[in-house]
């Protein structure tokens, strides 16, 4: 069976032949894949693999083998420069870079959102040391940057009294409103294809005691790159407002003038239009990088006072993987990486689950 389509953006990489799908197991020949898509023009030399792979030469060819012989996947040896032949191969994340690749003028909101929604769960993490890995992340900020320019906007409004009165003010973006925690789990699989951003209330019950919009902003953070504003009518007493929208990575945190269906919500307009900015995603990304190294001293620190002085090494290994996720620009799972550091070790509670 010869293969007609290569999928990547789902978090394993898929081999469809006679419409029949398999997973490609192995990170090395699925790396090899990806890398021979990222050089699919030029073609890829033995040492651009070799270097990619972490392999030698004989595992090269052994993968190139199996490819061929096991998965019916065509690639040609032309003057030492290896390339899979197209012909009728498609591949969703050349469709992806291609669309991104589009001039601007040519770009319609369809093309961008269907090029979007090629993008499911993401390539797989094993692919990052990979060419395509790069080109990817570059072509999805490129096309979320002119999705802010071609299409309206869906926000997230999860608020339990004013919801449908923040829909008007806010009648320039698509709105959808949830009123509790049980509504968020319900959108909360969907966040990234469903929504642009999020506007969260502090308080979901009567009596303003309750802060179930942490648990909202730390769901969306541990799944999502989805920029939050969080508001609130009434601050609880030493509520420390910097250092909440430092600790969810938020666009902003804006208190309400009122609370009823008539109030002024102008402020909340103006902080919901600065978080579709067209840079926010970036903002927010150097703003969470900006954390890390106080990071690493708060756990020292709490592993100090436990005297768990024994997991001293594990906590540095566990913070440079972190740094790691950092340095390749993907906020959505920086904040993942960022938020399950901070639980492993003790500087805040696991409370995003439903």
């Amino acid at each position: 069976m010869d293969v007609t389509r290569i999928e990547l953006l789902d978090g394993e990489v898929r081999l469809i032949a006679d419409d029949q799908e398999r997973s490609l197991k192995g990170p090395t020949t699925q790396s090899l894949v990806a890398e021979l898509l990222a050089r699919s023009q030029a073609g890829a030399t033995p040492e651009d693999l070799i270097r990619a792979l972490g392999c030698n030469k004989g595992a090269l060819h052994q993968n190139l083998h199996r490819l061929r012989t096991q998965h019916g996947l065509h690639i040609q040896n032309d003057n030492e420069r290896y390339q899979i032949l197209h012909g009728p191969l498609t591949a969703d994340a050349t469709e992806f870079i291609d669309a991104a690749e589009l001039d601007e003028a040519h770009a319609t909101a369809d093309q961008v959102q269907g090029a979007l929604a090629l993008w499911r769960s993401g390539p797989p993490d094993h692919l990052r040391s990979t060419l395509l890995w790069n080109q990817l992340h570059r072509a999805r900020r490129k096309l979320e940057q002119r999705r802010v320019q071609l299409v309206r906007r869906r926000l997230l409004i999860v608020e339990d009294q004013v919801g449908d009165r923040l829909c008007e003010v806010l009648g320039e973006y698509d709105c959808t409103v949830v009123r509790d925690l049980k509504g968020f789990w319900a959108v909360r699989p969907h966040l990234a294809s469903m929504f642009d951003g999020a506007l969260v209330d502090l308080h979901l019950r009567p009596g303003y005691e309750d802060r179930d919009g942490e648990i909202v902003v730390d769901a969306i953070n541990n799944s999502s790159a989805l920029p939050a504003v969080v508001m609130t009518f009434r601050m609880p007493g030493g509520f420390d407002v910097m250092g909440f929208q430092r600790r969810y990575n938020l666009v902003s945190v804006v208190t309400k003038k009122d609370d009823g269906p008539n109030g002024d919500f102008g402020g909340v307009v103006s902080v919901v239009r600065e978080m579709f900015a067209a840079d926010v995603g970036t903002k927010l990304l150097e703003t969470l990088e900006d954390t890390l190294p106080s990071l690493r001293r708060r756990a020292g620190k709490q592993l100090h006072l436990t005297g768990r002085l024994d997991g001293m090494d594990m906590m540095h290994f566990k913070y440079n993987k972190v740094v790691d996720v950092a340095q390749q620009g993907d906020l959505a799972a920086l904040r993942h990486a960022v938020s399950q550091f901070e639980i492993e070790f003790g500087l805040r509670p696991g409370n995003y689950r439903q």
